[in-house]
Parts: C-alpha cells; structure tokens; sequence
C-alpha cells in the first residue's frame, strides 16, 4: 500500500555557524539513511548583516506597534505628560501584563490548554 505525506524538517548546524567547506551531512551531522528519506534538502544561510539586522528588527517591531494601537497609546501619554516614578512604574508593570496576557506565545498557548506546556 503506498503511503503519500510531507515532511518538513530543520536542522541548525554544528557550533552554530554553517561551514561552506563541509558537506550538508558534515554541517548538521544526521547520518546517512536519515537525510535518504527526504527528497529535497535546502540551506537557508543567515549572512551577518549588521544594518539590515537592525532594519528588519525595527520593522518586525513597529508592525506589531501598528497592530496594537493600546500599547502606543501608553507611550504617547508618557511621552505627552510629565507623571512620576511611581506613575510610570505602574504604567510599566500594566504593560507588562498586557504583554504576559495576550503577546507571548507560550502564556497564550497556556492559557488556552494548559497542558501543552509543562
């Protein structure tokens, strides 16, 4: 009976870093007869890049700020008003249950089933 499915996997490589020198078996060190069972193997290289690092972060991070206008807000009061320490502690620890609550993958995967994550 022929069985169809696909298969998606992800290896890092050893010590981090990929070698351009070593073998795609080399690099991630799965032996022979495992890598036989894929049909198609790929390298994805992160090249250090310091400047796009920094422009892609800054992106990923003022998407995120779009998308949750609640947190600009907050900003945008802090900024507009001069409030105390004690105020802003406050602000800073609303926030961060905010965040807890609804942004972190792992505290919403726990949330919704608490037994996926020990």
């Amino acid at each position: 009976m022929q069985a169809r499915c696909s298969v998606i996997a992800a290896a890092n490589p050893l010590k981090g870093n990929y070698n351009t020198t070593l073998n795609f078996n080399d690099n991630v060190d799965l032996t022979a007869p495992i890598l036989s069972r894929f049909d198609l193997l790929a390298v994805v290289k992160d090249e250090v890049d310091e400047d796009y690092d920094d422009a892609l972060a800054t992106f990923v991070i003022n998407s995120h700020m779009k998308n949750h206008p609640q947190i600009r807000k907050i900003e945008d009061n802090q900024e507009n008003e001069q409030i105390s320490e004690e105020q802003r502690a406050t602000e800073l620890e609303t926030r961060q249950a905010y965040l807890d609550q609804n942004m972190l993958p792992n505290n919403r995967m726990n949330q919704q089933n608490p037994d996926i994550i020990p």
